[in-house]
């Protein structure tokens, strides 16, 4: 399974990339919108999207990154980590931070499974 993971907080990007990568993940990991929208354009075949809201802005917000997504690939599930407990617009879940990445990985691989 390839996951495609936007976080602008190095810790927390390596945290989640760590995680998953541990779990037999391939992480293609971004540290920005505009360095997302490449890796996004680059078609390779995502299975899953996380997407920070909150990203520091470069060009885009993580809700512009989350909508490219959508309308690039509909299919890709889209799962947004956001201090907000609201559902934006183009993400299919949210994760509610700060959150443990037992919590991020049991909420992935039941994903998974479901799909």
């Amino acid at each position: 399974m390839r996951i495609l993971l936007v976080e602008d907080h190095k810790g927390v990007r390596e945290a989640i990339e760590s995680a998953l990568s541990l779990r037999g993940y391939h992480v293609n990991s971004f540290s920005n919108s505009k360095e997302a929208i490449q890796g996004i354009k680059s078609r390779i075949e995502y299975d899953l999207a996380i997407i920070d809201r909150s990203l520091d802005y470069h060009k885009y917000s993580g809700d512009s990154v989350m909508e490219f997504s959508k309308t690039e690939n509909p299919k890709i599930p889209v799962l947004c980590l956001s201090a907000y407990e609201d559902l934006p617009k183009n993400a299919d879940r949210y994760l509610v931070k700060p959150f443990g990445t037992e919590k991020l990985l049991t909420m992935v691989e039941t994903w998974i499974k479901r799909d």
